[in-house]
């Protein structure tokens, strides 16, 4: 079972995971908006899997089902080395004057087991972003009142020795966004 119309209904007993499990997931997904928002750029690389991976899809305002990957430009990075390298881009952005605060909300999650070590879940998702002079394309040329982008978290997870780690996370977004974080923008994959 991956991301589809099962995320859009009650779980069955199957697709229920234990109490202690959903919390840990719960956390990891928190823990996601707080470490990368406050620039704890090890912390939140530590969240992921060694090989997970991390797309963005922006789909110019068209309403989306959020087991639908979005048709606008995408960014992909994988790994570890390459999630740090996107999380240092943003940071040294972020130092340059382009963010005073940035902070991603994630409620609404549903979560289902899909086996006792791999779960899937989505999330609505609002991140508020207040620009600074020198923001350049993200944001008018003077500070100014809250930015907002609106849609959804897709995200796979894995059971490791440690605990639960992202090993995909899929963000679909409302609006376009430019390409100031570092990574590559390539065509979407195809969707199963």
């Amino acid at each position: 079972m991956g991301h589809n119309e099962n995320m859009l209904r009650p779980a069955t007993p199957g697709e229920r995971l234990p109490l202690e499990d959903r919390a840990d997931i719960l956390d990891l997904i928190a823990l996601y908006p707080l470490t990368f928002d406050d620039q704890c750029v090890d912390e939140w690389v530590n969240l992921f899997t060694e090989d997970a991976f991390l797309e963005y899809s922006w789909d110019f305002g068209k309403q989306r089902r959020p087991y639908e990957f979005g048709s606008g430009p995408q960014f992909y990075v994988k790994g570890h080395d390459q999630l740090r390298q996107f999380a240092l881009n943003d940071k040294a952005f972020a130092e340059k004057g382009g963010t005073i605060v940035r902070r991603h909300t994630q409620p609404n999650t549903v979560i289902r087991r899909v086996s006792d070590d791999v779960a899937v879940a989505t999330s609505l998702t609002l991140i508020t972003f207040y620009g600074a002079e020198g923001s350049g394309d993200w944001y008018p040329p003077a500070h100014h009142a809250p930015t907002y982008i609106t849609g959804f978290y897709r995200d796979e997870f894995a059971k490791l020795d440690v605990g639960w780690r992202f090993s995909a996370r899929s963000g679909i977004f409302d609006p376009a966004m430019p390409p100031q974080w570092g990574g590559q923008y390539v065509d979407p994959p195809a969707r199963p």
